[in-house]
């Protein structure tokens, strides 16, 4: 006997927010605390999924901040950090939890009254597995998704090399769609049902539609603004493009190229003046042009391979052929004397038990300068400079004997 049903239950209402990348970390703080997950007598659990654990932690601290009492989880935290999470969670110390899809396996915790994505997953089947934590107890619960095509680039970045299957789009098309939620993962599984009637689509079309216009006209003018872009990069001429590399080859080390971007527009920012790119005989040479040209103009040389890509963790760019230089060690310096290491220690043994920074107790010109004069009076010592009066009483003997043993 083959008993077909659908993996949608009734309970649930599925929603979706056309948010922005700065706005949906407010909006699920916001929702949350409408749910009552603010309050002291929460309504059952919450479970807000993240795609990387960055993005977790940093909505995690937000919806602590907003009075909602949330953890944390994912596979970057240690074993006991982890099981520590889960267990303050299923007991409602923290009865939010924001994780990554780390968490939820064999999770079948009944009261689960919200599941909230701020971050779209990379496919609907992952959405809907992830939704499905939700309402166990067969009461009214509530899936939520906060959707922005700027997902994608996250998904890109930890897809990697593998080829993409196009699960993204039907995720963009469900969170675009002016129809019952339900129905549409329905019919995306294989299976028919009549409209939930309780889905946002279902109860207020008028607002999701609105939504909907409103954030495919931005995404289109968006789209606009990135052709004419690219536009002006291919319209850049030889020089332009010519100079974008000679500014690179003028570097030091390598740098971003957001950095490179700005740098040849003339930006004084204070991560710009850091490294030192203001000495660089190109600074300011393509400062008519628009940043997002020079990035794409960038982005163009990298492909062509006239420019080639540097780091991992933190991409950068350097000139193709060229060795980047080791740093240069340092010199000049001669080791430090046995007086030196002795005032060093006390220094830090000081600061430690008084609570205060090293330079505290005192500069690093004082230890110099006790180091040259090796003082061995207090009226002496008195003279070193920036000793004083205060420090001869709170270091005098100690410093002393140092001075004396050297």
């Amino acid at each position: 006997l083959l008993v077909e049903s659908s993996p949608l239950r009734a309970n649930l209402r599925f929603g979706v927010a056309l948010a922005s990348e700065d706005t949906r970390t407010v909006w699920a703080a916001e929702l949350l605390a409408a749910r009552g997950f603010a309050t002291r007598r929460v309504p059952g659990r919450a479970i807000v999924y993240a795609l990387t654990r960055k993005r977790v932690e940093a909505v995690q601290k937000a919806l602590r901040k907003a009075g909602v009492r949330a953890g944390y989880y994912h596979a970057g935290r240690s074993d006991a950090a982890r099981k520590k999470a889960q267990q303050l969670f299923e007991a409602g110390t923290t009865p939010v939890l924001v994780a990554t899809s780390a968490f939820g396996m064999g999770i079948d915790l009944p009261d689960v009254r919200v599941v909230l994505h701020v971050e779209a997953p990379s496919t609907l089947e992952s959405y809907v597995q992830q939704a499905g934590r939700a309402g166990r107890d067969g009461q009214h619960a509530e899936c939520w998704l906060a959707f922005s095509p700027a997902d994608k680039r996250v998904h890109d970045r930890l897809r990697g090399n593998k080829p993409d299957d196009g699960g993204f789009e039907r995720v963009s098309a469900y969170a675009y769609g002016a129809h019952c939620r339900q129905q549409a993962i329905a019919n995306h599984l294989g299976s028919t049902i009549e409209i939930c009637g309780a889905c946002d689509t279902c109860l207020e079309p008028e607002r999701v539609h609105g939504e909907r216009d409103k954030a495919q006209a931005a995404l289109q003018r968006t789209r606009e603004t990135r052709a004419a872009r690219r536009a002006q990069t291919v319209a850049l001429d030889g020089t332009a493009l010519e100079t974008v590399v000679a500014f690179v080859d003028n570097l030091a080390k390598p740098i971003g190229r957001r950095y490179v971007a700005q740098a040849l527009r003339g930006s004084r920012a204070r991560a710009l003046a850091r490294k030192g790119v203001g000495k660089n005989p190109f600074f300011g040479a393509l400062k008519e042009l628009p940043e997002e040209a020079i990035v794409d103009a960038v982005d163009a040389l990298l492909r062509d391979g006239l420019l080639i890509p540097k780091g991992k963790k933190y991409p950068t760019v350097w000139v193709a052929g060229k060795p980047v230089r080791s740093p240069q060690p340092k010199t000049g310096r001669t080791a430090a004397s046995p007086l030196e290491k002795a005032l060093r220690n006390f220094r830090r043994s000081e600061a430690k038990r008084r609570r205060v920074k090293p330079y505290q107790v005192f500069p690093n010109r004082s230890l110099r300068e006790l180091c040259r004069q090796k003082p061995r009076t207090l009226p002496a010592l008195r003279e070193v400079w920036g000793i004083g009066e205060e420090r001869v009483e709170k270091y005098g003997t100690q410093l002393l004997e140092l001075c004396a043993s050297a």
